[in-house]
């Protein structure tokens, strides 16, 4: 038997590479336009990208791990069917059943994988790519020089007259057009940028403010104001993963992702009657439906997981890799063990 295994294993983890590489490949590509899209924002070199692919590096592998999985393992044994090898494997007298425990025993290993990327390391990376966004936003706005035309604060346009000491200014101006048919526009004689726990804010000392709306100018002066930079307010920092999916509990959003990613973690393990169902045929009787057969399985497993996680947080997680495993034995019992 441990040969039997040996060669199930090398048959799988050759298929598995052939599919997992240009899946991986694909994935990589649309997280890496994402990341460039970045650099419309804020200015990073080579190093910086690829640190921010490394913290995208444990999604891309989440998403295509389990669908490489499954499609060579299924792919796998519809090869050694249409090469007669099944045939072989099963007039010596061992059962479907040993096939699914060598293959169970990778799929568990896979779902463990999937446990750990998913629910320890993903949100880990999360943050961390949020927190390196965030500093480098700030480092754009503290590397504010006078007299240059193009910079920004936030959604303001800003130009500088000229610089009193570090990270304090005079002769501010202020330009906004957020809304059609409004213009803001803001002086003051004196500026300083601050950093504090709430974010970044830009404080305005003696100045005036101008709107325009409608054909109206509207002026307001002012001793001191603020601006907030929403978009460089730091990100919550989560001590453990524990911590963060915690929050769950009061959080919709962070309810559905813990759901979702615990079904998708589980799809190897569970899915492993359905692989013996739909991989293993009788050559002479049947012709190859295998790709067919796996996108169907994988559309109808994320579209069963992804209503699931909507419709029921954490019960879903249940009751979806319940429904699949109970499905994928029925027709295991049907196809394969009623004949072999």
């Amino acid at each position: 038997m441990g040969r039997l295994q040996k060669y199930l294993n090398n048959n799988l983890s050759t298929m598995f590479f052939s599919i997992f590489v240009p899946l991986f490949s694909i994935a990589s590509l649309v997280f890496f336009v994402k990341i460039v899209s970045i650099t419309s924002v804020i200015k990073i070199d080579f190093l910086e990208l690829m640190e921010l692919y490394g913290y995208v590096l444990p999604q891309i592998l989440f998403y295509t791990i389990p669908v490489a999985f499954f499609s060579s393992a299924v792919m796998m044994l519809g090869k050694l069917s249409y090469d007669y090898e099944t045939i072989v494997i099963f007039s010596l007298g061992i059962k479907p059943l040993k096939i699914a425990h060598i293959i169970g025993k990778t799929a568990l290993l896979t779902t463990l994988t999937l446990l750990v990327l998913s629910l320890i390391i993903i949100p880990q990376a999360k943050q961390m790519y949020k927190g390196f966004i965030a500093h480098k936003k700030a480092e754009a706005v503290f590397n504010i020089k006078p007299s240059e035309f193009g910079q920004k604060f936030g959604d303001w346009l800003l130009f500088i007259g000229g610089e009193k000491e570090k990270n304090s200014f005079f002769d501010v101006v202020l330009y906004n057009k957020k809304v059609m048919d409004k213009e803001n526009f803001i002086k003051a004689k004196e500026a300083k940028i601050v950093s504090d726990e709430e974010g970044l804010k830009f404080i305005l000392i003696d100045g005036s403010g101008y709107t325009y709306e409608n054909g109206v100018l509207t002026k307001t002066d002012f001793k001191k104001m603020i601006l907030n930079d929403l978009s460089v307010i730091k990100a919550k920092n989560y001590r453990s993963f524990l911590e963060y999916w915690f929050e769950s509990l009061s959080n919709e959003t962070r309810a559905f992702d813990f759901t979702i990613f615990v079904i998708v973690s589980l799809f190897p393990a569970v899915s492993v009657p359905l692989i013996l169902a739909l991989g293993v045929v009788n050559p002479r009787y049947e012709k190859s439906r295998s790709y067919l057969w796996i996108i169907i399985a994988i559309v109808a497993f994320y579209a069963l997981a992804f209503l699931s996680a909507k419709k029921m947080p954490f019960t879903g997680a249940v009751v979806a890799s319940g429904l699949w495993a109970l499905a994928g034995y029925i027709i295991y019992v049907k196809r394969i063990k009623r004949k072999y």
